[in-house]
């Protein structure tokens, strides 16, 4: 169960996390607490039997700590029915923003970029979900689901992304049978997922335009594709470049490119180090900053909402077209890219 404390006073939470009942082998399995809509929550694992007793010796804890406010069970929510059915039978598309790093700053080091890219980032997400008046769902620490407002979502993902490397949110839309997502990870990235069952190039065109409205200031790289980056990661889904090595260094995505796609962003940068985009429609948009996209969308995404690869045809041409831009497996093993960087000591 998830329990909630509700207090009006500035609490840490590792004050609180000091005024939990000792482990003594056979207590409730808990993960500590963590901050979510209206409070406190705290996660509680175990038989009833073990579970009640020790919400007894919690709330003794908290009195013997000082604190003052209400402990409870927490109302957490799960899927609806519909949206049950819209993300069996719907595909997903993704627009995928990546930040800069700021100067110095190691793979391990929290949020990469600047504070003001959080802020922007927040925003974007947030404008996505709600474009359409969706209901908007936290799930807080990434384990309990909460319907909340826009601005309760964003302090909830800001919060969690000072404990965890990605934080989510949802927006549910029963009228267009939508499913909207936005996940911000620590290493700059940003994800705007739509799960429908609309045509695909209303869905594309919408991510389109959420990529040439957000602000550009520190962005790296962008693009329109089937997967969010923890899929673009994997050899499954990324092509001939080498996901993971792109993982691993976000301070080069300026400079690489992950296999093309039908819309990107791309750097002045990336278009130095392309072949030939003479074939593609590119659009400066600021000092830095190209939107670089097919002349024809439907072979690239018209197959993804069929459930079907894109041609090996259409991939292999916009792979010579862009050439030395992407980072390949070959090139990341040169360039010593293919490595995981240590964590400190």
């Amino acid at each position: 169960m998830i329990l909630r404390l509700r207090t009006d006073a500035e609490v840490d939470e590792q004050v609180l996390d000091a005024a939990l009942p000792p482990d003594e082998g056979d207590s409730p399995a808990n993960g500590g607490w963590f901050a979510g809509p209206g409070g406190f929550l705290l996660l509680a694992e175990g038989l009833r039997a073990e579970v009640d007793p020790w919400i007894e010796q919690l709330a003794a804890g908290l009195d013997d700590a000082g604190f003052e406010g209400t402990l409870t069970g927490a109302s957490v929510v799960g899927n609806p029915r519909w949206a049950q059915r819209v993300d069996r039978e719907a595909v997903s598309f993704v627009a995928v923003l990546g930040y800069r790093p700021r100067p110095g700053v190691g793979y391990y080091d929290g949020w990469l970029p600047d504070a003001e890219v959080l802020d922007r980032a927040l925003g974007l997400g947030m404008g996505w979900l709600t474009a359409h008046g969706a209901r908007v769902m936290a799930l807080a620490d990434l384990r309990a689901r909460f319907w909340v407002d826009a601005t309760t979502a964003r302090r909830v993902m800001r919060t969690d992304l000072q404990r965890r490397s990605i934080a989510l949110s949802s927006g549910y839309d029963k009228h267009r049978s939508e499913l909207r997502h936005v996940s911000v990870a620590r290493r700059g990235l940003v994800s705007l997922t739509s799960r429908g069952l609309r045509p695909w190039r209303e869905t594309v065109d919408e991510l389109r335009a959420a990529l040439t409205t957000a602000p550009l200031e520190g962005l790296a790289i962008a693009m329109v594709t089937p997967h969010d980056f923890s899929g673009l990661r994997l050899p499954k889904y990324s092509g001939a470049a080498d996901g993971r090595a792109y993982d691993y260094h976000p301070e080069r995505w300026a400079e690489f490119t992950l296999d093309p796609c039908g819309i990107q962003i791309l750097t002045d940068q990336h278009l130095a180090a392309a072949t030939d985009l003479t074939s593609w429609v590119t659009t400066r948009l600021d000092h830095d900053h190209h939107l670089v996209e097919a002349r024809d969308l439907a072979p690239w995404y018209e197959p993804v909402a069929a459930r079907r690869p894109v041609a090996p045809d259409v991939l292999d041409q916009a792979r010579r077209d862009f050439g030395e831009a992407i980072l390949t497996y070959d090139r990341a093993e040169r360039l010593g890219l293919n490595t995981k960087p240590p964590r400190p000591r």
